[in-house]
């Protein structure tokens, strides 16, 4: 872990602030910390106290994404629960302080952008028959594979959708983009950029991809 100490840190601090925000503006409803786990060599793991493999769930062409943030809400498994309901996901590979992989997810169950303004303990939130299930997933690995952005974004659970990306984004630049584009809230946070770095190649860049100004 000590080879690791100055990044845990930074995304400690980073996580930190952001629940400071999204607290503050009740915009959250439950959080979990970090769990950091050591997975061989100089590398740790940086994700959730509760994570399990959801990998085949989120890629079962024939699985109801409604009963899957069910089953992810029994189970506590997410760092963020936003007052709709909605779950962030997010984990990091580090390796001799540099992040060389990350994955954030964001998955909402129903077309509900307003936050809940009361808690209702008895009300089942997935017997609400209408609206359109939601998975915004971005990922980043430091190695090459053909025909897979280093960087990339992933709309519900379409294996073969990589949308290319400049690069690998923070943690508050992520939240920074979900806010906005799904709540219409501006994060007047800080934002961290310990992942500003361009990965996209030049075939990428011909297609249609996510690019921003820094």
């Amino acid at each position: 872990m000590m080879n690791n100490k100055k990044t845990i840190s930074s995304l400690k601090k980073e996580f930190n602030l952001l629940i400071e925000f999204l607290y503050a503006n009740n915009l959250c409803i439950g959080h979990f910390d970090y769990a950091i786990n050591s997975i061989g060599g100089n590398k740790m793991e940086i994700t959730r106290p509760n994570r399990k493999n959801e990998s085949n769930i989120l890629y079962d062409e024939i699985v109801n994404v409604k009963n899957v943030i069910k089953e992810l809400l029994e189970r506590k498994e997410f760092n963020i629960l936003l007052r709709d309901r909605s779950i962030i996901q997010f984990e990091f590979i580090c390796e001799n302080n540099i992040i060389i992989n990350e994955r954030f997810i964001y998955i909402r169950a129903f077309d509900n952008i307003d936050f809940i303004e009361e808690e209702y303990d008895d009300f089942d939130w997935f017997d609400i028959d209408k609206g359109i299930p939601l998975i915004f997933r971005v990922d980043y690995n430091e190695i090459e594979q053909p025909n897979h952005p280093r960087a990339h974004a992933t709309l519900n659970n379409i294996e073969c959708c990589r949308i290319p990306m400049k690069g690998p984004i923070s943690l508050t630049e992520f939240m920074t983009f979900i806010l906005k584009n799904f709540y219409d809230i501006e994060y007047n946070g800080e934002i961290f950029k310990y992942a500003n770095i361009e990965t996209i190649t030049a075939e990428e860049s011909k297609h249609i991809h996510f690019n921003w100004n820094n």
